[in-house]
């Protein structure tokens, strides 16, 4: 007989939590149902919350987007973020070289100047042995160039004109074994012959590899050597009738020598680095 008031009793708790379930609001409802629903199928429902969970961590992707899809979306998200960067550097490029344009026609014309300085283009350069030895320029004679004039960087000196065609010109620069050309110290009596470091000569085609670390000052003429110092500027110097423009710095005195006839010669730090040269100017006398 005890059985019958219990099953009546639990009977009457299952309307009971019937009815409070009926009474809950909607959101209450959801949520117990999707409790009750998780208990019944584990596995489907941590397939389906995994799957959300992906999709939010990927953006917000689509349920309905299919894996195939959401790689093809993927790439090409990748490939235009590529793009975009590309496109910045070019950018960045771009405004480096207007800015080094602007300079470069600013210093080519002030007032005082009794020179021309004409703004030129390198279009070719050797990538290998002669990269620091020639290059090639988008002036030629009928721009009013000639062999012998010198070729500048804002910093100083690179090179001299060595050969001209009408709209291009071979540029010979510091580094080649063939570069020569006069020089003085500034504001001292002292001029010489500028050439690429004598323990080189023997081997010319190491030149072209590497920057030269300096150049060398010899066959000097004049008095007061006993006033160089280590630092001291060393300039172009003009000759009669000649093309190349005066005081164009080269570079500072890095070291005094004497050679085994007692003669003095300088070892020059070059002022202008020759590693990336996009436009030059050429110095023309007037």
């Amino acid at each position: 007989m005890s059985s019958i008031p219990d099953k009546l009793f639990l009977w009457l708790c299952f309307v009971a939590l019937a009815l409070s379930l009926f009474f809950l609001p909607s959101g209450v409802q959801e949520r117990i149902q999707g409790a009750g629903r998780f208990v019944a199928e584990p596995g489907k429902r941590l397939a389906s919350i995994t799957a959300r969970m992906t999709r939010e961590a990927l953006g917000g992707l689509p349920e309905n987007m299919s894996v195939a899809e959401r790689d093809t979306l993927l790439q090409e998200l990748t490939s235009a973020r590529q793009r975009a960067f590309i496109a910045e550097k070019k950018i960045y490029g771009l405004q480096q070289n207007n800015d080094y344009l602007q300079y470069l026609l600013r210093l080519s014309k002030p007032p005082e100047q009794h020179h021309l300085l004409v703004v030129c283009e390198v279009i070719k350069r050797s990538p290998l042995s002669d990269y620091y030895g020639t290059l090639l320029i988008n002036r030629g004679y009928s721009d009013g160039l000639k062999a012998g004039q010198a070729v500048r960087s804002v910093e100083g000196l690179v090179g001299v004109i060595s050969e001209t065609s009408a709209r291009e010109a071979v540029v010979t620069l510091l580094g080649s074994a063939n570069f020569s050309l006069p020089g003085k110290i500034a504001g001292k009596a002292i001029r010489g012959i500028i050439h690429c470091p004598a323990d080189y000569t023997s081997a010319p085609a190491i030149l072209g590899f590497f920057p030269p670390e300096h150049l060398t000052l010899y066959s000097l003429s004049g008095d007061s050597f006993t006033t160089v110092e280590i630092g001291d500027q060393v300039v172009t110097c003009d000759l009669a009738g000649g093309n190349l423009v005066a005081d164009i710095p080269i570079g500072v005195i890095r070291k005094i020598e004497t050679d085994t006839a007692g003669a003095c010669r300088y070892q020059i730090s070059p002022a202008a680095p020759l590693g990336h040269l996009n436009f030059l100017l050429v110095a023309i006398p007037k």
